[in-house]
């Protein structure tokens, strides 16, 4: 069985951003959907920085 990868930190403020997202979603679908268009925005500059 493979070793995972290390979690680096764009990994981890990917993965709280959409956690967020999702529970902003529960409570306001407008704000779910902005934070989740913010976190796929911020993983794709991210992903093009390096």
């Amino acid at each position: 069985m493979p070793t995972p990868p290390p979690l680096n930190t764009r990994t981890v403020v990917i993965l709280v951003l959409a956690t967020a997202a999702g529970v902003a979603a529960y409570r306001s679908p407008a704000w779910g959907l902005g934070i989740a268009t913010a976190t796929i925005v911020y993983a794709f500059l991210s992903a093009h920085m390096e």
